[in-house]
């Protein structure tokens, strides 16, 4: 689920028909809603899948909810992000801005797009789903300055201390190095000048002094994770993995281009999200295990049943 500071401070979801502070309704803004409904179990799920995480029905031989049978007594994980446009998948459709792509097709998710800001969290780092479709740079001086990051962060996790439960873990990520964008797209053409060739990501690029704060701002967040400490979580730090996903997406033929929104020239793409999400669950996995809790002893039952389901 995608939460900011609007949420830590107003505490409820815009829609809440079930009344458990999550709304059943994907977002209209990332910065607006809890979503999905998907902690308790309704009637242990017998008929639909109330709390998604892909398990529902019934087993036919002794009539016993799936839900009730393999997930009784085990720990309920959820996952908020407090991010920014990166976190929740920015991303401007590049047929927009194409010339030769132009079409009413091309725009057919454009009121979707507009409600949600340009954000796509359901394709984010979270979740990192990849065979699905999605439908002027400020100065330097208008950066967010390390001493302005320093006390945000701590101010935000202040506010999380006060509502999450015991045991709860945060991680923080650093900031994408912003040579890996010139070095991997200064020479391609911009959509805008794909048509003519007279427009490269290089000209596009004029604001990219701006970037080098990338480090400092990851500083910040790598000594907060050092030094500060809460009652109800732990805190642990990770630099963003680009160097991690742009091999992997080239041993499979992929090119480091790719990974780049094409349009803003500046967000992970949604190959980099999905990529991403692999990366950071596995080091996850094999640096801080205990953030997954234990393992539930019925996945093998539950793989059989339910397969891939893709993200549950």
């Amino acid at each position: 689920m995608f939460l900011s500071h609007s949420f830590i401070k107003h505490k409820l979801p815009y829609e809440d028909f079930d009344g458990d502070k999550f709304s059943i309704f994907p977002p209209a803004s990332s910065k607006l809603f809890q979503y999905p409904s998907c902690f308790s179990p309704d009637e242990w799920d017998a008929k639909v899948d109330s709390n998604c995480n892909g398990i529902w029905g019934v087993d036919p031989k002794d009539g016993i909810p799936y839900e009730q049978k393999f997930c009784n007594g085990t720990e309920s994980k959820g996952v908020i992000i407090l991010g920014d446009s990166a976190a929740a998948h920015f991303h401007i459709p590049p047929e927009w801005v194409t010339a030769s792509q132009v079409s009413k097709k091309a725009f057919s998710n454009l009121p979707e797009a507009f409600t949600n800001e340009l954000d796509w969290p359901q394709f984010s780092e979270a979740t990192g789903f990849l065979k699905s479709t999605i439908g002027s740079p400020d100065t330097v001086k208008h950066m967010t300055q390390p001493k302005e990051m320093h006390t945000n962060v701590l101010q935000t996790l202040r506010n999380l201390d006060s509502y999450l439960p015991k045991g709860s873990h945060v991680i923080l990520i650093g900031l994408v190095d912003g040579r890996f964008l010139w070095d991997n797209l200064h020479d391609r053409y911009y959509p805008l000048g794909q048509l003519n060739k007279d427009v490269t990501y290089e000209q596009f690029y004029s604001f990219l002094n701006c970037l080098q704060r990338a480090s400092q701002l990851s500083s910040v967040l790598k000594e907060i994770a050092k030094f500060e400490k809460y009652t109800n979580f732990d805190v642990f730090y990770m630099d963003y993995p680009i160097k991690e996903i742009a091999e992997m997406w080239q041993k499979i033929g992929g090119e480091a281009w790719q990974l780049i929104e094409a349009v803003d020239g500046f967000h992970p793409s949604q190959i980099a999200s999905a990529l991403g999400s692999k990366t950071i669950w596995e080091k996850i996995l094999h640096k801080w295990p205990h953030v997954f809790g234990k393992e539930n002893p019925f996945n093998s039952e539950i793989e059989t049943i339910f397969k891939d389901q893709g993200g549950h």
